[in-house]
């Protein structure tokens, strides 16, 4: 960025409108500054409430985001709950939501990343588990081997190792 002739002393003067027409360093991408630009847009760039709108909103999403993940994730409401509670007590993402820092939709974004496939594995099982459900299950002849591998010990010892084949 190109900086004024002396600005450090041009700030201790207080003169602190020392930025230029264009910008020319640009260090985080545009999403997120996109996203706190709305909150400003739609609240007001003079109000604190307007830059800090979308990351605070977004911060108690991400909490019902990793409750909902942790429960499909171990397969229990408690766990969920438990990663849930913790995480909204957690000083440093409660911090982070707070005061408008990018780390917040960087989180959500990478939560969600990691949830569509947690629930696409559900209704993959839900589905498999649906034609499972409609098919013949399991087929006559493996229910008819079982009994018949199981007398096979009874008519000769080498018999005994037909039980392996009907598994």
């Amino acid at each position: 960025m190109d900086w004024p002739e002396e600005p450090d002393a041009a700030f201790e003067a207080g003169d602190v409108d020392s930025y230029e027409e264009t910008g020319s360093y640009v260090v985080h991408p545009p999403l997120g500054k996109w996203l706190i630009g709305a909150g400003m847009t739609s609240l007001g760039a003079d109000s604190p409430w307007g830059w800090r709108i979308s990351s605070a909103v977004l911060g108690s999403l991400a909490v019902l985001m990793l409750t909902f993940i942790a429960r499909r994730l171990f397969r229990s409401t408690t766990a969920g709950l438990i990663a849930g509670l913790l995480f909204a007590v957690d000083g440093m993402a409660l911090v982070h939501a707070r005061t408008s820092l990018l780390d917040p939709f960087l989180m959500v974004f990478v939560l969600a990343a990691f949830g569509a496939p947690l629930i696409d594995r559900d209704r993959f099982r839900e589905h498999l588990a649906l034609t499972a459900a409609r098919m013949r299950w399991p087929p006559r002849r493996r229910r008819r081997s079982g009994p018949r591998a199981g007398r096979g010990p009874g008519g000769s010892w080498p018999g005994r190792r037909s039980g392996r084949v009907a598994r």
